[in-house]
């Protein structure tokens, strides 16, 4: 009788421990999908942000190659723009 009584909290035991540790993996499965959610949601709005600039890059980096040319020159040669 000693034996079936021990089996029985044994068995309890292991049942309670598989619960906690169900409820600990659930819980880092949680938390690592509300961030990486909360990660690819930046990413998102980073690239969108990204794909809406208003800004001609290959045009601005003609000016300043423009700017940086006049600015080598004598004052006397610039124009008067």
């Amino acid at each position: 009788m000693k034996l079936c009584c021990m089996l029985r909290v044994n068995v309890c035991g292991v049942t309670s421990f598989v619960k906690v540790l169900n409820g600990v993996i659930y819980g880092f499965v949680d938390y690592f999908q509300n961030e990486y959610e909360f990660k690819l949601n930046r990413l998102s709005a980073e690239l969108q942000r990204h794909q809406n600039a208003n800004i001609d890059y290959l045009g601005t980096g003609i000016k300043n190659l423009d700017v940086c040319k006049k600015a080598s020159m004598p004052y006397f040669e610039l124009s008067p723009k």
